[in-house]
């Protein structure tokens, strides 16, 4: 999954000639490229009390810091979002919301809005 993320990304990602300093003159483009891991069972998560003892407890979503080592791969490592399914719709929403004011801060920043 992070390294089709990554295919995709250098996919769509412009080079030499394709790159501009000046967006005003050059239109851009946002791309949002996370990988999600949807799981169709169910999620735990483990923490320690201030007791010092193990608490578990059933999420809905967790993010994770995951990283492909090997000799060819010398990315950085990623965050990896693992959904329950049936909570799938609920993290889709948020995604939106998130991508929505990204763009809504960016257009009155920019003094679009």
């Amino acid at each position: 999954m992070s390294k089709a993320s990554e295919f995709y990304y250098d996919s769509i990602s412009p080079d030499g000639a394709n790159q501009t300093d000046d967006i005003l003159n050059n239109p851009c483009e946002i791309h949002f490229v996370q990988p999600l891991v949807i799981l169709n069972a169910p999620l735990f998560r483990a923490t320690l009390s201030d007791e010092g003892e193990i608490v578990v407890e059933e999420i809905n979503s967790a993010a994770f810091k995951f990283d492909y080592p090997s000799k060819h791969y010398k990315k950085s490592p990623y965050r990896v979002d693992v959904v329950r399914l049936e909570h799938l719709g609920e993290y889709l929403s948020l995604m939106d919301r998130r991508q929505q004011e990204l763009c809504s801060t960016i257009e009155a920043r920019a003094g679009f809005a």
